[in-house]
């Protein structure tokens, strides 16, 4: 909205009817209005089952009738003053935007949006008066509601933004008027800030003024209207997220929870909930200066929350937020472990850098936890890796005190993938094999104990993740073991032993993934493999093949037969791609098994010649 619609009309105080239609609105409209909220209003409960919308119909008979009544008035007055026509056109607009509600609430969208549009119309050109903002700011924003629920996000947007722009403007003209008048500041009346009322006795809610219809206290009116403007910053914020405008989408977001929080109109553990979701976001960028800020906001208001919420759902709410600040560790130490290798093209916020807008600092909210006690620099090192691994690890726990196995095996496992990789993280950081090792072997520990509790015919995602996962960590400790080790140094029989080992339980989980692909009823695995598993399953295929060729063993006829099950190996996935051209995926496995192929049995042959000899 442009500077010169906000002051196309004028700053119009009065809200008591024009003394020439007072009495006929007092004796013709003003009970029925009354009547008619008072049914709209009225919670659901009072309805009998078989007629859930009794007193929606009720309300919507009276304000029908009252929408006659004024009809009949624009008649009857023509040629009365200019006063007297707005006040019964505004009138008109309030009455259809009040049955525009009543039949959307009644699951009669179609003449919904037909009531919303008419009060639109009626209100558009008195938009700007302190009378008829409220309801023209709350009809824009029912109408976008109703298109964001048909999916058509665009028109959603569109009307949406219309009634932000409006409550920018009145809130401009308001304070500028209020200051012509010897009071008010231009202080607090951002558009994105909760605004200061002024002395506004004409601002009301969308009712039909008279004495019979009391206005409410200008302090109530502008509550009314800030609230009607935190809800429509809330439908904006999911209209730029259909519209893949993630960074709008977010910014819309904070003003919402900003604006909640220091209107103290919210549900704590609702609060933190969002807050922590929008912690995601700023973990995408990556931007964990904000991502900590929601979340300290979000754990501070779990640990403020008085309310009487069941302790289920406070459990609940508050092991959520905690799996939030677990997916805050992992990604600051994934990126952190990639900022630190040259070919990384991530981008990172700089540790000196202020990141944080006006409307995300901490959202009003006083924090007790000193900020710097969570980490949000990027680790360079074991030293600064540990405080964050510590900080996903006891989150971890906390989240598992409500999510357990009994009850919560998705969650439970998904939290114990997510500590595995935090261990997987902080290794990286870790200079020692030995070491590295033993983290790696926490993971094993922890993923086996999950994996033994699923049953594969309810949860097979999930039991080839982890399968899978096992396979990887073993692999990763057996290369580990052997990096410690030479032709100068060779391993001494103690450590053979272990490296074998790791090496066969690595091919029993990566068996145990291959086995889970095969049909149900054939037991054979299918000549098309799903997308899902194709390229994981070669590569457990080619990995399998590779850790056979490692095997340390003295007898040469079990060497050969290793090197004969990892040849077999590489040519299963030499014929699975060249059956399937198209599968582009593998193709750089591909082309090193086709040249290993051609290796094994100029080996095999020099081990039987040395046996011979």
């Amino acid at each position: 909205m442009s500077e010169s619609d906000a002051t196309e009309v004028e700053f119009d105080k009065s809200v008591t009817p024009p003394e020439e239609i007072k009495s006929w609105l007092e004796d013709s409209v003003a009970p029925r209005f009354v009547s008619a909220m008072t049914e709209q209003n009225k919670p659901a409960e009072d309805n009998p089952e078989n007629e859930p919308f009794k007193t929606k119909y009720a309300a919507r008979t009276i304000l029908t009738e009252i929408l006659g009544v004024l009809y009949g008035g624009v008649v009857d007055h023509q040629g009365g003053s200019a006063d007297v026509n707005q006040y019964i056109r505004g009138s008109i607009g309030i009455v259809a935007f009040h049955l525009g509600v009543n039949y959307i609430e009644a699951e009669e969208t179609s003449e919904g949006q037909r009531f919303l549009e008419q009060a639109k119309d009626f209100l558009h050109s008195m938009r700007m008066l302190p009378r008829y903002c409220n309801a023209y700011l709350r009809t824009l924003c029912h109408l976008g509601i109703l298109w964001a629920n048909r999916s058509d996000h665009k028109q959603s947007l569109e009307l949406l933004q219309q009634a932000s722009d409006l409550h920018a403007a009145f809130t401009r003209v308001h304070v500028r008027q209020s200051q012509s008048d010897g009071g008010g500041s231009v202080e607090g009346a951002a558009a994105d800030d909760v605004s200061t009322p002024a002395e506004t006795e004409g601002l009301c809610w969308p009712t039909l003024s008279s004495e019979l219809v009391p206005l409410s206290p200008p302090d109530e009116c502008w509550d009314d209207l800030e609230r009607a403007q935190t809800h429509t910053l809330f439908y904006l914020a999911q209209s730029y997220g259909h519209l893949n405008q993630p960074a709008k989408s977010a910014e819309m977001c904070q003003l919402t929870l900003k604006r909640q929080y220091l209107a103290k109109e919210y549900q704590p553990l609702e609060w933190a909930v969002h807050c922590a979701a929008l912690s995601q976001y700023y973990i995408g960028i990556p931007d964990f200066k904000a991502a900590a800020t929601c979340l300290r906001c979000a754990s501070h208001a779990v640990a403020e929350d008085d309310s009487n919420s069941d302790d289920e759902d406070r459990r609940d709410k508050a092991a959520n937020v905690d799996r939030c600040w677990i997916k805050y560790a992992l990604n600051l130490l994934t990126v952190s472990q990639e900022k630190l290798s040259s070919a990384s093209k991530v981008r990172v916020v700089d540790d000196d850098t202020e990141v944080l807008s006006g409307a995300l600092e901490t959202f009003g909210v006083e924090l007790t936890v000193d900020s710097k006690a969570v980490p949000t620099s990027h680790a360079v090192d074991f030293e600064s890796a540990k405080p964050i691994f510590l900080l996903g690890q006891k989150c971890a726990m906390s989240a598992t005190k409500y999510f357990t196995l009994d009850g919560h095996v998705t969650d439970y496992i998904e939290i114990q993938q997510d500590l595995s990789k935090l261990y997987q993280s902080l290794a990286a950081f870790n200079t020692d094999p030995d070491d590295k090792c033993k983290l790696h072997k926490r993971r094993v520990d922890l993923l086996i104990a999950a994996a033994k509790e699923l049953n594969p015919q309810y949860f097979l995602a999930v039991t080839r993740q982890l399968q899978y996962e096992i396979a990887e960590a073993s692999y990763e400790m057996m290369n580990l073991k052997r990096s410690k080790f030479s032709d100068r140094n060779p391993p001494d029989h103690h450590a053979t032993n272990k490296m074998n080992k790791l090496a066969l339980t690595s091919i029993e989980w990566y068996t145990a993934f291959c086995d889970s692909c095969k049909d149900h009823v054939s037991k054979e695995v299918p000549k098309d493999l799903d997308d899902t598993v194709a390229r994981p399953y070669l590569v457990a295929k080619f990995t399998m093949a590779r850790i056979y060729g490692q095997i340390l063993v003295a007898d040469p006829r079990q060497y050969i037969d290793n090197m004969k099950k990892s040849e077999a190996l590489y040519r299963w996935c030499i014929a699975y791609c060249e059956a399937h051209p198209d599968f582009k995926e593998f193709e750089v496995e591909y082309g090193l098994c086709k040249e290993i192929v051609q290796l094994i049995p100029l080996k095999i042959q020099r081990t039987l010649q040395a046996q011979l000899t």
